[in-house]
């Protein structure tokens, strides 16, 4: 799953339990970004502006 898709599935409501039942995923941080995304100020982001935010944050260090 690339990181647009993974992306797209928590903010169409994807639950972090039902993905980890056919992911080994150690990203325990990524749901709780998803559901800041999803506030009123971050809304307008779409799908692939959060990707590259997401992904600038893991790369830069978190």
């Amino acid at each position: 799953m690339k990181l647009l898709e993974l992306v797209s599935y928590f903010r169409n409501g994807g639950s972090y339990e039902e993905f980890c039942q056919s992911n080994f995923f150690d990203f325990y941080y990524f749901p709780d970004t998803i559901e800041e995304a999803n506030n009123e100020e971050n809304q307008a982001l779409n799908d692939e502006e959060l990707t590259r935010l997401l992904f600038n944050y893991a790369i830069n260090g978190a």
